[in-house]
């Protein structure tokens, strides 16, 4: 696995530059399968170079998949993440300052509606923002209930 955020992106062939700027060094290795706790950081990082290259890899990956997904992550890849999307954050990371801006992200694309809050079940790392329409007390099937609301 990757020590850093940067050899978290150099895994699918990306980095960032000094200016800031993602960009991809070698489509080899972003046509390569990616690891799924680097999954988020791939899908977001591949999405800000080509929408319709990161589109078509990973078709079936929502938004929510990327929230959900921060429990696997370890630093490295929470770190590459939150650079990437202009967040300049180093060891030691801190979950709550990702919830902030996660909470921030939502309510600046009017995405709130779509996730909730549940303090009394936080996944991993304190994370208490959900996609709704999730059951996740019988396994994470969909909630009809909650997603008619």
């Amino acid at each position: 696995m990757a020590n850093n955020f940067t050899e978290v992106l150099a895994n699918f062939g990306t980095e960032i530059t000094p200016d800031g700027s993602v960009v991809c060094t070698d489509w080899t290795k972003a046509h390569r399968p990616v690891h799924h706790s680097f999954v988020p950081v791939a899908v977001t990082a591949l999405a800000i170079i080509s929408p319709e290259y990161a589109n078509d890899k990973f078709a079936k990956t929502l938004l929510a998949d990327v929230v959900l997904k921060r429990s696997s992550m370890g630093d490295p890849a929470a770190i590459a993440l939150a650079r990437i999307c202009g967040e300049n954050i180093s060891t030691g990371f801190n979950p709550a300052k990702f919830q902030l801006h996660l909470l921030d992200v939502l309510r600046r694309y009017a995405m709130q509606p779509f996730f909730a809050r549940f303090p009394a079940r936080p996944a991993m790392y304190g994370n208490d923002i959900r996609p709704l329409g999730a059951a996740y007390d019988d396994g994470g099937d969909w909630d009809e209930k909650e997603l008619s609301l």
